[in-house]
């Protein structure tokens, strides 16, 4: 606060009109604020020999802390080559990792098609996931001849249940590029273990393509 006046000016915080002990300058920073501070109210009393003065008051507004970023992927950039990863074809082909990455340091998996295939994919399962929860995929890929690829989320084992990422079309081209897709989880009420995350190769894959 700012006061003018005839000297000397002292100062007293208030919260909810209660005077906050040691709160005795023209200036006032809270302590960590918990849940139950929302909505309180701080004001100043500025009194000189005269009289007094009362700030305008501030209403504190205590926002929920944000949930914590958990990667469910494992392995996710390949620091420990290409496991918890897996690669099947009925086509024929193969997976290595490779350096660089995308940034030009790290490691990249990379999967080489011999042979296309109709069922071509590689995925991650044992997915831990919880219900109607929003997830972030990001991830940086390029195909040697541009060819798209397919990404979903399911169950891992029969009937496939979508977990809320169905077929969802990615469309790369022949450098690396970025891509992120936002989506909300579905079909089951409560935390599931069994998740499969996998990109799907067929039908775009062909002979020679390197992912």
């Amino acid at each position: 606060v700012t006061a003018t006046g005839t000297a000397p000016l002292t100062y007293q915080w208030q919260k909810n009109n209660v005077d906050i002990p040691g709160a005795t300058g023209s200036s006032y920073t809270t302590p960590a604020t918990v849940a139950g501070d929302n909505g309180s109210t701080y004001r100043c009393v500025i009194t000189n020999a005269v009289s007094s003065v009362t700030s305008n008051s501030a209403t504190l507004t205590v926002n929920s802390a944000p949930p914590p970023v958990v990667n469910v992927l494992a392995n996710g950039e390949f620091e420990s080559g290409s496991t918890g990863w897996n690669f099947y074809t009925n086509g024929s082909g193969f997976t290595s990792v490779v350096t660089p990455g995308s940034t030009g340091s790290g490691q990249a998996l990379q999967v080489v098609i011999t042979a296309a295939g109709t069922n071509v994919q590689l995925y991650q399962a044992g997915l831990t996931l919880q219900p109607n929860t929003s997830y972030q995929l990001s991830f940086d890929g390029y195909s040697s001849s541009g060819h798209d690829l397919e990404i979903s989320l399911n169950k891992h084992t029969p009937p496939y249940t979508n977990y809320g990422l169905a077929a969802r079309l990615f469309n790369l081209s022949a450098s690396w590029q970025s891509y992120v897709v936002t989506f909300t989880t579905g079909n089951f009420t409560s935390g599931v273990t069994d998740g499969r995350l996998m990109f799907w190769l067929a039908p775009y894959d062909a002979a020679g393509d390197l992912y």
